[in-house]
């Protein structure tokens, strides 16, 4: 298997983007760990590693293949499995690998894994039957401290983020989007917007989080009665599902296009765009949204079939 030389492909990188090691470094490791990787004098671990690249927005499959682990590997397939079961809102399948794994070695052993531990308790927490919404807040600060000490969600001034960084701030916005703290929300959704646009173009995930932030913003602009914008985020979500052939968002995209054409008067286009919703939902499978436009498309047009 090649071994590829870490410290070169990191200090390729971060010159092309013209970072300094601190500001790469910051949070993950020390600056003299990065320095010494770029003299060829040190190996960083999977995980500082993977991290580095990310923040650099690049994808970490391409350069990482020689330093997995047995171990490592079994953990990011977990990992895999548990985001892709968020995706679907399987939240109790979820939960049960949860239960499995958070007091499990493998997982705790580092910070990058207790982050991501954090995370999901913090999402199963706002999502379970009985919401404890503060408390799923706390969570995802705290996780968010373990690698940004110094975060702070009213300046969100930091334009460098890990992929596990840009879930848990987007679900922090989530939850303000919950608690009906719109102006927030709105903050947070559009500066991992911009963050995404500008750092993230070659990312694997990039298209999976930017899809979810779309959405986000799309949402809460909707939910501030700014519908025309609201409108421009859900079409350029579409495009970008489109695009990068992934549909993990666009049944949501489509519905709140046509929610927001029908607050706009657009009636006839509205229903073609709740019907296209319905369809994408129940070919995704999304039960939750299949049954909600179900019933909603009979309240809005009591003569529209489903």
């Amino acid at each position: 298997m090649p071994k590829y030389n870490q410290g070169a492909i990191i200090r390729e990188l971060r010159k092309q983007a013209n970072i300094s090691m601190e500001q790469l470094s910051k949070d993950i490791c020390d600056k003299k760990t990065v320095s010494r990787a770029e003299r060829g004098e040190t190996e960083l671990t999977k995980q500082v590693f993977e991290a580095l690249l990310q923040r650099l927005g690049q994808d970490p499959s391409r350069f990482s293949n020689s330093i997995h682990s047995t171990a490592t590997l079994e953990i990011d397939e977990v990992k895999r499995k548990i985001d892709s079961l968020l995706a679907n809102r399987v939240y109790h399948e979820v939960n049960d690998i949860f239960l499995t794994i958070k007091n499990d070695s493998a997982f705790t052993d580092n910070i990058f894994n207790r982050q991501f531990l954090l995370r999901i308790e913090g999402v199963l927490v706002s999502c379970s039957d009985n919401p404890d919404l503060d408390r799923a807040l706390q969570l995802l600060k705290n996780a968010i401290h373990l690698t940004l000490k110094d975060f702070d969600e009213n300046q969100l001034s930091f334009s460098l983020y890990t992929y596990e960084e840009l879930s848990i701030i987007n679900s922090i916005g989530t939850i303000y989007l919950r608690l009906k703290n719109l102006k927030k929300a709105r903050a947070i959704f559009e500066n991992l917007k911009h963050v995404l646009e500008k750092n993230h173009t070659d990312l694997l995930e990039r298209s999976r989080t930017y899809l979810k932030i779309l959405y986000n913003l799309a949402k809460t602009l909707s939910m501030l009665e700014l519908y025309p914008e609201s409108l421009d985020v859900c079409e350029q979500g579409i495009q970008e599902s489109k695009a990068s052939h992934n549909n993990s968002a666009l049944g949501d995209l489509v519905y709140n296009k046509a929610f927001c054409l029908l607050k706009l008067g657009e009636i006839q286009k509205s229903k073609i765009f709740y019907s296209e919703a319905l369809t994408l939902a129940k070919y995704q499978g999304n039960l939750d949204l299949v049954l909600f436009l179900e019933k909603d498309i009979l309240v809005k047009f009591p003569s529209c079939p489903t």
